[in-house]
């Protein structure tokens, strides 16, 4: 499994707060409001609304940094997501890796940073 997935996993695991997953998910594969479009940063080619799965107010409260608004300008939203998402994914990958090597050293935790985001790229 790619190492951005593990790390978006983490991430989920760790956001999230106790309602995050309150509603049950057994037609978790009804899709309202299916959009469509392309990948680029901080969008994906398919995509749904919330509602099905968890409460849209607690995604958004728990969320907002790493969810693309289009109802934002593209170009000042892009850089801000993106702005949001480096500190995201830095925090994650330091924390990946001080649980995997607590005696790591800084040079360390740097390299596998830049591999992250690399990847992540």
């Amino acid at each position: 499994m790619p190492t951005w997935i593990k790390l978006l996993a983490l991430s989920l695991c760790f956001l999230p707060s106790a309602h995050a997953a309150k509603n049950d998910t057994a037609d978790n594969w009804k899709c309202e409001h299916r959009v469509g479009g392309s990948w680029k940063f901080g969008r994906a080619p398919s995509a749904c609304d919330v509602k099905p799965f968890a409460d849209p107010q607690t995604v958004i409260d728990q969320f907002s940094p790493i969810i693309f608004d289009d109802s934002n300008d593209e170009s000042a939203e892009r850089n801000r997501y993106m702005n949001d998402l480096y500190a995201v994914v830095r925090d994650l990958s330091e924390y990946y890796i001080k649980q995997r090597k607590p005696s790591v050293s800084n040079a360390e935790i740097q390299a596998w940073q830049q591999a992250v985001y690399a990847k992540t790229h």
